[in-house]
């Protein structure tokens, strides 16, 4: 039963790290092209419509990206308390 539990856990953590890292390159990806767009705003002087509304978009998934993490990171360490509390009342 104890070696079920931990290929459980082998196969829950990977999972973790991979939504964590989507979430994390999500946000510096969008983060990085907002930047971008700024930079052409200031040099070419452009006050587009288009570009106001993509910025707009970068700017929502930047944060849906920091909530999604944030809210992961938190259930994540929920599940870890959990299992740690099992295991020493296992051990005890």
């Amino acid at each position: 039963m104890i070696k079920e539990k931990n290929d459980e856990k082998n196969i829950i953590k990977p999972f973790w790290h991979y939504c964590i890292m989507i979430s994390l390159i999500t946000a510096f990806i969008s983060i990085i092209v907002f930047m971008f767009l700024w930079i052409l705003v200031l040099l070419l002087n452009l006050t587009s419509i288009i570009l106001n509304i993509i910025a707009t978009i970068l700017v929502i998934i930047i944060l849906a990206s920091i909530i999604i993490l944030t809210i992961m990171v938190f259930i994540r360490d929920i599940i870890k308390d959990k299992e740690d509390s099992v295991e020493v009342k296992i051990n005890i």
